[in-house]
Order: structure tokens, then sequence, then C-alpha cells
């Protein structure tokens, strides 16, 4: 088990017709991994990354 401060998802797409949706999610083993390898724009949605602040 792992919190959810180190699972990533998106990329998802909705499906028509409602009832299932497909996507991606990454899982870290650390918060410091995901901060080394995860991309800015993710991380800040996250609250983990301020532009002009790092």
């Amino acid at each position: 088990k792992v919190t959810p401060d180190v699972v990533f998802v998106f990329g998802f797409k909705t499906n028509f017709g409602g009832g299932k949706s497909t996507g991606f999610a990454l899982i870290y083993e650390t918060l410091d991994l995901a901060k080394k390898f995860e991309p800015k724009h993710r991380l800040a949605r996250h609250g983990l990354y301020l532009p002009g602040r790092c």
C-alpha cells in the first residue's frame, strides 16, 4: 500500500456511454523519486512545484 502523494494519474479518456474510462497511473516508492522523475506540470497539480519559487 502507498499514500496518495506518490500516485500520479493522467491521460484519462472517457468512453461514450459512460461507465468506463481509461488512463495512466505512475506509482513511485518515495516522494523524492516522484519529484526527480515527474514533469513539473504534474508536480504542480499535486502542489509540489510552484513556478518561480524553486
